[in-house]
């Protein structure tokens, strides 16, 4: 086998064992969501603010936390900004300033694997 055909194989191992790891992460978030959840209900129940364990403390805490907007919800919120603040064209200084926001584009280079259909 060639050192090429070698790095080949091995980059599809190693993407093969990226996609397995992801989704077990996903379960393993998953299940520890629902144990928070149901941690949370259990200091609720027993109206705890907290409770020990091997040496640790879990403490229930009261946070804020925002929801994301939707692209297209955020963009009419600067829209609408813009123009109750007198700017006498909002949609040309909202693409500015979105345009603004983002980087320079540079190019690279991206391996995209296709499978060749024998036949």
């Amino acid at each position: 086998m060639s050192k090429i055909q070698a790095d080949v194989y091995e980059l599809k191992q190693i993407n093969t064992e990226i996609k397995r790891l992801q989704n077990v992460i996903k379960e393993l978030r998953k299940r520890a969501s629902s144990l928070e959840t149901s941690i949370v209900n259990y200091l609720n129940e027993k109206d705890q603010k907290g409770i020990k364990y091997d040496g640790s403390a879990l403490i229930l805490e009261n946070k804020i936390r925002r929801v994301s907007k939707s692209k297209q919800k955020t963009e009419e919120d600067c829209f609408r900004i813009l123009r109750d603040n007198g700017v006498s064209n909002p949609q040309d200084v909202l693409t500015q300033i979105i345009e603004s926001r983002k980087g320079e584009p540079i190019k690279h280079n991206k391996l995209k694997e296709v499978t060749i259909k024998n036949k």
